[in-house]
């Protein structure tokens, strides 16, 4: 695969982790403690996803400022999933309060990420730029409507919380969906995801090594041949 594949695999690998996220939020909103382990691999998905895009992106950055502040929205979500990872478990143990405070910090930091990615996609040029700035876009506003939902639980009321936060992950979904969609249709369209055949310069009299490797393989295979036929 080449690095724009790999890109695109990270976005979809992001969007099944969000699928698992929402998921589990639906069982925790059931009162399922189950729910809470989705939740945490869910968000380990995401990370891994952001992960790949991130390094993926930085093999084919031409320096520009969108795809600068898109490369950091990518790590910096990362990270934010990270910490919802750590939430979740700390939840799942029983230390359900200071699991919610770290996961409203883990959201705020994806929100964060997924507008830097947004913003820098605006400046951006060429096919798909405003689905992928509203995929991004909509993917921070889950982030911020989940984080309301998880202060309302902290406050202690749960019954308005729970939904909130059930809509805010699968309103990530959504737009970690229409993200994934506008990248891969982008890629499509610019021809970057056909591997380019490597060539290498035979026979172009400029004394590349690659040149010089195939003549003296020529000279010792026909000086063989001279030798097993001799006069």
């Amino acid at each position: 695969m080449n690095h724009y594949e790999n890109i695109l695999t990270g976005a979809w690998i992001q969007v099944a982790g969000t699928v698992i996220a929402a998921v589990g939020e639906t069982a925790i909103l059931k009162g399922e403690q189950r729910g809470f382990r989705l939740v945490s691999i869910g968000n380990g998905f995401e990370a891994a996803g952001n992960g790949i895009q991130g390094a993926a992106s930085l093999r084919v950055f031409d320096g520009t400022e969108g795809e600068r502040l898109r490369i950091a929205g990518d790590w910096i979500q990362g990270g934010g999933n990270a910490t919802n990872v750590v939430a979740a478990e700390l939840q799942l143990a029983g230390q359900e309060e200071e699991g919610l405070i770290l996961d409203v910090k883990g959201d705020v930091i994806q929100g964060v990420g997924a507008e830097l990615e947004a913003y820098g996609a605006t400046l951006l040029e060429g096919p798909y730029i405003d689905l992928l700035v509203s995929g991004n876009t909509i993917q921070a506003l889950g982030c911020i409507i989940e984080g309301i939902g998880e202060v309302l639980i902290i406050k202690g009321d749960e019954e308005t919380g729970l939904p909130v936060t059930t809509f805010g992950s699968y309103a990530q979904v959504a737009g970690a969906v229409i993200a994934a969609v506008a990248l891969t249709k982008r890629y499509e369209e610019k021809g970057l995801l056909v591997e380019k055949k490597r060539t290498y310069p035979f026979n172009q009299g400029d004394g590349t090594m690659w040149e010089n490797m195939r003549n003296a393989t020529i000279s010792r295979t026909y000086g063989g041949r001279m030798e097993a036929g001799g006069v």
